[in-house]
């Protein structure tokens, strides 16, 4: 009776040091993990923010790109109304004036039409603004500003994708941090298979969500 009495205290305690050191070792473990995906999710904010940052500039520009574009296509306008005007008058200074003082690409494209013979020519455009030289001037600021919006917009989406991957490296440590709570709670509960249940259902969390971030999460570096 006395070995029977003794034996069962010592396996209560070895029961109960395995079960401090698994809950221990996971513990550990899971902490590393929760700081592991709270830098992980600290990272991904940095980069959607940067995103974001580089999305705006690009919106900016195609903006810049626009806005410039309707302030050349109205001094263009302004231009060839009064060069029409000097062609129809046959005011002959007054269209040197223009083919001189112009922009060179919209001078180009006066002569151009103006070698046309547009009085009596009827073929020829009704303007200069007509001519396919000019729609091509046009559509390269147009380009220009289709491209900038197109890069904004992908910046954007990747801001996005960024700030869900931040947003479930926040969550993976939520569930890291449940599983540091029941190891802790686990190694001090008095009932031995209360423990170890708590420890199983812990480690269970613990491996799946690991499989789980291992497999579906990208990660994050720090640029140079």
């Amino acid at each position: 009776m006395t070995n029977n009495t003794n034996t069962q205290p010592a396996q209560e305690i070895d029961r109960r040091t395995r079960l401090e050191i698994i809950g221990t070792v996971l513990l550990s473990i899971a902490s590393l993990v929760v700081a592991w995906c709270t830098y992980q999710s600290t990272l991904w904010n940095g980069e959607q923010d940067f995103r974001m940052a580089e999305a705006n500039i690009c919106y900016r520009r195609a903006n810049e790109f626009t806005v410039l574009a309707a302030q050349q296509r109205e001094m263009d306008a302004s231009i060839t109304l009064s060069f029409l005007e000097a062609v129809i008058d046959k005011r002959q200074d007054r269209i040197d004036y223009y083919l001189k003082r112009s922009d060179s690409e919209l001078a180009h494209i006066l002569t151009n039409w103006l070698n046309t013979n547009p009085l009596k020519n009827t073929n020829s455009p009704a303007n200069p603004l007509n001519m396919p030289a000019y729609q091509r001037m046009t559509q390269v600021s147009k380009n220009s500003s289709d491209s900038a919006m197109r890069k904004a917009e992908e910046l954007w989406r990747e801001a996005k994708r960024n700030n869900t991957f931040s947003d479930k490296y926040t969550l993976f440590t939520v569930i890291f941090s449940l599983v540091v709570f029941l190891c802790a709670v686990g190694t001090k509960l008095t009932k031995i298979k209360v423990a170890y249940t708590c420890l199983i259902f812990a480690s269970s969390i613990f491996f799946l969500t690991l499989i789980l971030l291992i497999v579906t999460m990208p990660v994050a570096r720090i640029n140079p």
